[in-house]
């Protein structure tokens, strides 16, 4: 699990990755981003925690209750890019940090497949 704060218009993309590597998924935000034409400067990773698909489904349901979705969705997929007006990053990533304690431990784990 990660996020990439984007201060210069309060975007907040929460995400997951197999990627160990920051640079690649803060990357991807970025590019996106900008294709969107929001500016990207000061953007960060500043947040990122264990998890799978799971976990990124529970944080982004739970955030979509705080934060409205940065733009409109063309199909009815929970998303990923939030509009979080008036915090600092310390802010959200507490935030974060609040909503991952939540997610119940079965969850946060990896799945271990029984081998047949």
């Amino acid at each position: 699990m990660y996020a990439i704060w984007l201060p210069a218009v309060h975007v907040l993309k929460v995400g997951f990755t197999e990627h160990a590597n920051v640079a690649i998924f803060l990357a991807s935000a970025r590019n996106r981003a900008r294709k969107r034409g929001w500016d990207t400067a000061d953007g960060s990773c500043i947040w990122k925690r264990p998890g799978d698909t799971r976990t990124e489904a529970w944080m982004q349901s739970t955030l979509a209750f705080r934060w409205y979705p940065a733009f409109e969705q063309k199909q009815s997929r929970i998303c990923e890019w939030f509009r979080v007006p008036d915090l600092g990053s310390d802010e959200v990533a507490a935030t974060l940090e609040a909503v991952y304690g939540l997610v119940p431990p079965d969850i946060r784990a990896p799945v271990q497949l029984p081998i047949f």
